[in-house]
């Protein structure tokens, strides 16, 4: 089992703790987690409301040289609309679209919903 399955497997079981340690323990032993890692991990804590978490892992993402694809986006566009945040959520999407990655059907429904949310709100 690697690192990677490991953070998966606890996703599953809701352990966002113990996943961002494992992600922390494979830096400190040199070994990159893989996007997908980090997507999964980005996921769980826009879910707990955790969004500063999820943008630090970015960050963390960006700093080991991994460029982030269409679902990492994603997740954390669906993490800023869940946090009544559009601005941010467009914001990402033009972050998106300046680095040339192509918004697919997930990325126009959040963004979407963000607006409809929105404009219930006023």
């Amino acid at each position: 089992m690697t690192f990677s399955q490991i953070v998966v497997a606890k996703d599953d079981l809701g352990d966002a703790t113990s996943e961002y340690v494992a992600v922390d323990h494979m830096l400190r032993m040199r070994l990159l987690p893989t996007i997908a890692t980090f997507t999964t991990l980005m996921h769980r804590f826009y879910r707990d409301a955790k969004i500063a978490e999820a943008l630090k892992l970015k960050g963390v993402m960006e700093l080991c040289g991994l460029k982030l694809d269409v679902v990492a986006y994603n997740v954390l566009t669906m993490g800023m609309c869940a946090n009544r945040d559009s601005v941010a959520a467009f914001e990402l999407y033009e972050e998106m679209r300046h680095r040339d990655l192509c918004p697919n059907i997930t990325t126009y429904v959040v963004l979407v919903d963000a607006i409809s949310t929105e404009s219930n709100l006023i």
